[in-house]
């Protein structure tokens, strides 16, 4: 049998009432709207146990608001929750209420995340579908192919500044080492660094990680940290995110060797 854990302040949560208040001054008409405490409670833990039978914190969604109130995500998670208002609604609602957050993936799609889910029910990533797990090997290399082009494009201006480690790096290491920060920031949607911190401490904690772990342990700790990366566990700093790194395979060796 399968459980659901749920956060004690469930229902208490300042999104909860957010989105208890949204629903309730919805619409005039009773027929369409969740008109009391109760009832929208009823629906958010609908929406958290569609979630729980999944087993995944998150739903891929049109980022245009229009395209994702029409798709057919949003349209399962409303009528699985009994919403019976405009399509789409509930679930805007529910984003602006912070009870799920909208992350941009790229131009046109995102994902839906239902906030505090992951938390309370990960437990690996064996519990997660193959199909999502598809999803993050697909994600970790696109993130490689694009940081491949960044590296090159560092490399460059390294060169162009007569940058120091030029000389006392080798290029193909040096190379190495900028493409593994690139993907890092990339998995966890964070901006590249500034030039400067290229050179004072970011490329030789990056050699470091790289002299000590193999290819196959640095594509696991990628993998854990794609599936985490809203986790509380990876530090906001990118130095710390590299210092914490061999933390990082010995999690993703677990779940995905």
């Amino acid at each position: 049998m399968t459980s659901i854990i749920f956060p004690l302040n469930f229902g208490e949560r300042p999104c909860d009432r957010s989105l208890v208040a949204y629903l309730r001054c919805s619409s005039t008409d009773n027929r369409q709207r969740t008109s009391d405490n109760a009832s929208s409670l009823w629906s958010m833990f609908l929406v958290w146990k569609d979630f729980g039978i999944a087993r995944d914190d998150r739903r891929a969604v049109p980022l245009d608001p229009a395209r994702r109130a029409a798709s057919q995500p949003v349209a399962i998670i409303e009528q699985y929750c009994g919403w019976e208002g405009e399509p789409g609604a509930f679930v805007e609602y529910a984003i602006r209420a912070g009870f799920f957050t909208l992350a941009p993936v790229d131009g046109g799609s995102a994902e839906l995340v239902l906030v505090d889910f992951f938390p309370a029910n990960h437990s690996g990533a064996r519990d997660i579908s193959n199909s999502r797990l598809g999803g993050v090997s697909k994600g970790v290399n696109i993130a490689r192919r694009v940081s491949a082009a960044a590296a090159d494009e560092q490399l460059d201006f390294f060169a162009k500044t007569s940058n120091p480690m030029l000389e006392t790096i080798g290029k193909t290491e040096l190379r190495e080492a900028v493409m593994f920060v690139h993907q890092i920031c990339k998995i966890l949607r964070r901006n590249p660094p500034a030039s400067r911190e290229w050179a004072e401490t970011l490329t030789v904690k990056a050699l470091g990680v790289l002299d000590n772990h193999s290819e196959a342990d640095v594509d696991c700790a990628f993998k854990w940290l794609f599936i985490n990366r809203s986790s509380q566990e990876i530090p906001p700093r990118l130095d710390f995110v590299l210092d914490r790194f061999p933390d990082f395979v010995a999690k993703g060796t677990k779940d995905f060797r």
